[in-house]
């Protein structure tokens, strides 16, 4: 208040003050917005760029020129990506869903998924390292084609093979064993399915740790005259779950007692 006891109005200058701090704080906020969303792209592990509607790289994260090189910005995005052809660039630029485009780039593989803006004409790219995972993708397919390989190679023995449990369930069999025993031997005990075997023959023999061959006079077909012989070729005792069954030649002993 004055000295005749009238309040002071505050003076169009003050106000002024006041409103250009204000505006003053706004920009420092929204610039450090703007810095943290500059920070954005180079926080990514992964190639980031942003192109043009006409393939000119107009930005790209730290992670895309190290992977692609230090001067992309201004450079043509399908001259820079290997692989890219002008007719796979075209169907890129014109998708109206993410693209993904596989490049080898040194000895690493990556994935770039291309995203249009139609808002912009702007085409933002977002890079992947897939190196690891093309590596475990094409060692599982060596891996099944070796199991494939394996699996075909009790089918390729002329003779009757069989994996049996310590129990003496059958576990798997070959076409030649399902020939010679019958088609429904999976789940069957070997004890019951070897003709002349007896149950107190089975348990000698599951615990014998050496190769013994078994005679058994099988009827049908092959004729009776003919006599399959049967190889036991127990594990080790550590690992007592299962045994090939194996033709073999020399002088067998017989199932029946």
């Amino acid at each position: 208040m004055d000295e005749a006891g009238q309040s002071e109005s505050p003076s169009p200058e003050a106000g002024h003050n006041t409103a250009n701090e204000a505006l003053i704080r706004l920009l420092k906020e929204q610039a450090a917005a703007l810095s943290e969303l500059a920070r954005f792209p180079d926080m990514n592990p992964g190639p980031v760029l942003r192109l043009s509607n006409d393939g000119i790289i107009l930005a790209a994260n730290r992670a895309a020129q190290s992977v692609l090189g230090a001067d992309l910005v201004g450079r043509i995005w399908p001259e820079v990506c290997p692989g890219m052809t002008e007719a796979r660039w075209r169907s890129v630029r014109d998708a109206s869903v993410p693209t993904p485009v596989h490049s080898r780039v040194g000895d690493r593989e990556f994935v770039f998924t291309h995203r249009c803006d139609p808002a912009t004409s702007l085409i933002f790219i977002y890079g992947a390292d897939v190196t690891e995972l093309k590596e475990a993708q094409n060692t599982l397919r060596r891996q099944s084609e070796a199991l494939t390989e394996m699996a075909r190679f009790p089918d390729m023995n002329p003779g009757p093979v069989m994996r049996v449990s310590h129990e003496g369930k059958v576990l798997m069999a070959n076409r030649a064993a399902h020939a010679v025993l019958g088609a429904d031997l999976i789940d069957r005990r070997w004890p019951e399915t070897c003709p002349g075997m007896s149950e107190m023959q089975w348990i000698m023999l599951r615990d014998v740790q050496a190769l013994t061959p078994v005679e058994a006079t099988i009827d049908g077909d092959p004729p009776p005259e003919a006599i399959p012989m049967i190889m036991w070729a127990p594990r080790p005792a550590q690992e007592p779950a299962s045994w090939p069954l194996e033709p073999a030649a020399g002088n067998p002993e017989s199932c029946a007692a």
